[in-house]
């Protein structure tokens, strides 16, 4: 493999010269000796040390991105978001998935950081706060996205999600639902969820609503949790008119659940899902939903980690807390309620 004292022999400038192109300082460089050095990289196919070059600027121009499902479409949205905006500043992403396992998030935190990387874009698994203090402490770049942490005073981009499911039971009450049932998995510590429950209880009582009209559903996560969990809402002898899911996986799962227990939206329930994937237009019948801006997320995570990164913002500046809107997207999964 071709080095760099290779390039400086091969286009006649010294060493020091090749290291001012590469890292694009042309302040004194003369245009025919710009073309020289190009000429010199291109004919030896030389590709620099990125490790090496990032140990003597003091960065790697990478950030590290940790979600917590990677095959969740809601992740993917972010983490393009988050990717366009690098790209367009000169920087890279890696990203990395951590399953929901706060053991993995810290594996991956702890390889990233040997690796020199210059911040962290991490959406917190299970609410974990494992390896994120080390990060903290040492005031390494830190943006958190979707998911806050009480414990940690570091950059976080959320939307409003206690105002979005809100929204969601005010628009079902419009169309005459009074017993509304929400469907979530254990809440465990992800703040998101934990929001949208609070939200979806408080839009009950602004509603001046019947407490026990809010019916919430929180199934055991094994594989048959959510079918029990709609057949006994089905049976009961006031049951809900309208569901609605705490995100977009849930969704998807409780189609499937509908169809096994041959039950007809929105003739059986009117359904109203929380994230908007873009199979929720083409479904039959179409589903409203809650959209969440997850591109613009994912940029807003990345603008914040390169100011810290540039040092826009120095040292232990306050917390910067960003939260988005949502927006109720209607199709036709929800109807008045029949009976």
């Amino acid at each position: 493999m071709a080095t760099i004292n290779d390039v400086a022999k091969k286009a006649g400038v010294s060493k020091t010269t090749v290291s001012r192109y590469l890292n694009q300082q042309f302040d004194s460089m003369t245009a025919e000796t710009k073309q020289r050095v190009a000429a010199a990289i291109a004919e030896l196919e030389y590709t620099p040390n990125m490790v090496a070059r990032g140990l003597k600027v003091k960065g790697m121009q990478t950030i590290g991105v940790i979600v917590a499902n990677v095959l969740n479409p809601y992740s993917t949205e972010i983490t393009r978001g988050i990717e366009d905006y690098c790209i367009s500043k000169g920087f890279n992403m890696v990203l990395c998935n951590a399953d929901d396992r706060p053991e993995k998030q810290q594996d991956y935190i702890r390889m990233l950081h040997a690796k020199q990387i210059d911040g962290f874009i991490i959406q917190p698994a299970d609410g974990s706060i494992g390896g994120l203090i080390d990060l903290w402490q040492k005031e390494i770049p830190l943006v958190l996205i979707d998911r806050s942490l009480p414990e940690l005073e570091v950059d976080t981009v959320l939307v409003d999600n206690r105002k979005g499911m809100r929204e969601a039971v005010t628009y079902l009450h419009s169309l005459g639902h009074q017993k509304i049932a929400l469907l979530t998995p254990p809440p465990k510590k992800i703040s998101s969820r934990q929001e949208r429950i609070e939200g979806f209880l408080e839009a009950f009582s602004s509603n001046q609503c019947e407490s026990n009209d809010a019916y919430l559903e929180i199934y055991d996560p094994d594989p048959e949790g959510l079918y029990r969990a709609i057949k006994g809402l089905h049976e009961k002898k006031h049951p809900p008119t309208a569901l609605i899911t705490i995100n977009g996986r849930v969704t998807l799962e409780t189609l499937v659940v509908l169809k096994d227990l041959n039950l007809q939206i929105p003739y059986d329930f009117s359904l109203l899902g929380f994230d908007n994937p873009e199979w929720a237009q083409i479904v039959e019948p179409p589903l409203t939903t809650i959209e969440q801006p997850t591109y613009q997320m994912g940029v807003a995570a990345a603008e914040l980690i390169l100011r810290q990164i540039t040092k826009e913002r120095r040292g232990r500046t306050k917390q910067k807390r960003i939260e988005l809107d949502t927006k109720l997207v209607v199709r036709e999964s929800c109807q008045p309620p029949s009976n």
